[in-house]
């Protein structure tokens, strides 16, 4: 078992990360100020006895080198991001973003970048061996943004024009779940996103999550206190019925009051 550190583990890829790796039995110490991710998408692991949690900034030095120390890996995501930062304040950005970088190399395995981005591995030689042999066990060698684009390639040829079936079916499940009592802004769902507030109810994302998982419908978190049901090309009409009935019945004690 390993101690990972994972800076910005409370976005997106971060949280998605930390699950996994604890989920594998690692130990996970997460380091992110809030600035762009939520604790919200931390939710399913924070009671996890492998989890830590740090609320600060990859620029408090003595913070980070604390958990640099106690890291066999460190995955390092934190970034100051957005378009308005990097104009206003060009200078304090990329500071920030390569100060918190070299701080983050503590010796230990680094990984820094994105999955289907460039990334930055640093550390000692038997360390980079390591790395190389973990790469291609990971699909390293596979050039994932290559996937990715291919994979949107073939969406642009051939699957435009069905974008309308995926919306429209969106558009009647918000309806459907709307008409059983769930709190579900019909006119806001215009693409294949549905929306479910479920803290107008008083229950819990990652709580709302697995009543719905238990009934055999998976969905995601859209932003916080509001779960995310998704429809796509692997979503037929009678799934929209099936999760019509479902996710209210799952839900239905507290929507019901």
């Amino acid at each position: 078992m390993s101690t990972f550190l994972i800076t910005g583990g409370a976005g997106f890829i971060g949280s998605h990360l930390t699950e996994a790796a604890l989920a594998l039995g690692h130990r996970v110490l997460v380091m992110d100020d809030l600035s762009s991710g939520s604790i919200e998408n931390l939710a399913n692991v924070r009671q996890h006895k492998g989890f830590e949690f740090a609320p600060e900034s990859v620029t408090e030095k003595r913070v980070l080198a604390e958990l640099v120390d106690r890291a066999d890996m460190i995955f390092h995501l934190a970034a100051t991001v957005g378009v308005f930062n990097i104009i206003d304040s060009p200078v304090t950005t990329i500071l920030n973003n390569i100060g918190g970088t070299v701080q983050a190399d503590g010796g230990n395995l680094v990984i820094s970048g994105s999955v289907a981005g460039t990334a930055l591995i640093a550390g000692s030689s038997e360390l980079m061996h390591r790395a190389r042999m973990e790469k291609h066990r990971m699909g390293g060698a596979m050039r994932q943004a290559g996937i990715v684009a291919a994979a949107g390639i073939y969406a642009l040829d051939h699957n435009v024009e069905r974008l309308a079936e995926d919306h429209a079916r969106a558009k009647r499940l918000a309806q459907g779940l709307a008409a059983a009592g769930l709190p579900v802004d019909v006119d806001a769902t215009e693409t294949n996103f549905v929306g479910i507030d479920v803290a107008s109810i008083a229950m819990d994302v990652a709580d709302a999550q697995a009543r719905i998982r238990a009934e055999g419908v998976l969905v995601g978190r859209l932003r916080p206190g509001v779960l995310r049901v998704a429809t796509h090309l692997g979503v037929r009409d009678d799934d929209v019925d099936r999760a019509i009935e479902l996710i209210p019945g799952a839900l239905g004690v507290l929507a019901a009051a």
